[in-house]
């Protein structure tokens, strides 16, 4: 059995992150799937569809994340997904900010857990919003949808998600750190996340494995208005790495193909290098998103479960506790009283979110995440009885709960044009 090594790279960026960020990684039995969408440059209002490939009978979601990714300084936004009212905000963001010269400082990504939204039986998902915002800049202007099934009919598969947390430049690089062993005898899979890439003559990109070039790309999704993407739509499972939607991963990445099997680059024991390069070397607008690789592995499973994301009111801890595996380490360490233990507490005065990297006694591991939202809390006996009319109850996902069976309850007094929370209850 011929196995690929991931050697370790702390390429410290700042105290808050690498030059990106490896936000999930997990080892089960079934598949792996995604696709992206992006509205033109004057599409807010916007709606659009997002469509996967279908999945086996027999199959469970196991997490489904959207990815929002953002250029510059951008108001908030109301987003809709298959049904279901999500706010885009701060509170949502995942990197650190990094700078898109042209277009903006302040760029990052946000996430959007939306595994209740998602389904075995269904593969086109509409996204839209009603707010308006730039045309170019200082705009939401990407998205991605990442759906992991469990199979047990299916081999294992592994994966690795990586974030960028670096200015946009004309050269990009990715050093993948604490990747879990890689099993060459099935497809080695990366699909790259893109945007702004409007064609691949002058405003192109050209990609590179471990120094080796594996084409020149550039070009608008089918799915997605010009210059929006280019996106990798993959399907990975049974150690298989396919795609749809125009994707061959037998092919270099060219137009807007940037899907690719790479095992042929992968040497024993070497490391995983990704560089991207602008065509144009004066040119930093190319946004280059998410990385994403798809393996098989020899690391065996394992069970692990974090607190699920919550919300509380500002001044108060918060017990966290890890239930599996055999050592840990948190990211970032800002809030918590240890960064390697089980059962951190949290008593941070603003929003974070961490992702907790969980090692089984075999050196494998898997990457987890978690969102803590703190709120400025009041009490309800601070208002009057006029104002107690205006009293709703949502849960996390902005839902009213009266028929929402074991919510996270948060009491907001709304007067149409302001919003206090009053409690926060588990």
């Amino acid at each position: 059995m011929r196995l690929v090594t991931i050697n370790i790279f702390l390429l410290l960026f700042s105290q808050f992150s690498f030059c990106q960020t490896n936000y999930y990684q997990d080892i089960f039995h079934g598949g792996i799937t995604g696709s992206g969408y992006s509205p033109t440059y004057a599409a807010f209002p916007f709606s659009g569809i997002i469509q996967l490939p279908p999945i086996p009978n027999g199959s469970t979601i196991r997490k489904a994340i959207l990815f929002v990714c953002r250029i510059g300084e951008a108001q908030p936004i109301q987003l809709m997904f298959n049904g279901g009212s999500f706010t885009i905000d701060y509170n949502s963001l995942v990197t650190q900010p990094f700078n898109s010269p042209v277009y903006g400082g302040g760029s990052g990504i946000h996430t959007i857990e939306v595994t209740n939204y998602v389904s075995i039986s269904q593969n086109l998902y509409t996204i839209s919003s009603s707010n308006s915002q730039n045309n170019s800049s200082n705009r939401f202007s990407d998205f991605y949808l990442l759906v992991m099934y469990d199979n047990p009919l299916l081999s294992k598969v592994g994966c690795s998600i990586l974030l960028n947390n670096q200015d946009f430049n004309p050269v990009i690089y990715y050093n993948p750190i604490n990747i879990n062993p890689i099993d060459m005898l099935y497809d080695v899979g990366l699909s790259l996340s893109s945007g702004y890439i409007c064609n691949d003559l002058s405003d192109g990109e050209r990609a590179f494995v471990n120094n080796i070039d594996i084409g020149e790309f550039g070009g608008s999704n089918p799915n997605s208005a010009d210059c929006g993407g280019p996106f990798g739509n993959f399907l990975y499972q049974d150690g298989v790495f396919t795609g749809y939607n125009g994707s061959d991963p037998t092919l270099g990445f060219n137009s807007y193909n940037v899907i690719k099997t790479i095992n042929s680059l992968l040497d024993l024991n070497s490391t995983i290098d990704l560089r991207y390069e602008s065509i144009d070397n004066n040119n930093s607008t190319n946004s280059i998103w998410i990385n994403k690789l798809l393996y098989s592995t020899t690391c065996d499973t394992f069970s692990v479960s974090i607190p699920t994301d919550t919300v509380i009111c500002k001044g108060e801890d918060y017990q966290l506790n890890v239930i599996g595996g055999q050592s840990y380490n948190w990211f970032p360490s800002i809030g918590l009283s240890c960064a390697n233990c089980s059962n951190p507490v949290f008593s941070a005065d603003s929003t974070m979110n961490y992702t907790v990297q969980i090692w089984n006694n075999d050196s494998c591991s898997i990457i987890k995440n978690l969102r803590i939202r703190v709120e400025n809390c009041a009490q309800i006996n601070e208002l009057n009885m006029v104002e107690k009319k205006h009293i709703k109850t949502i849960d996390l996902l902005g839902r009213e709960t009266e028929n929402v069976p074991n919510a996270i309850l948060i009491y907001i007094y709304s007067d149409g044009t302001t919003e206090k929370v009053l409690r926060i209850e588990n």
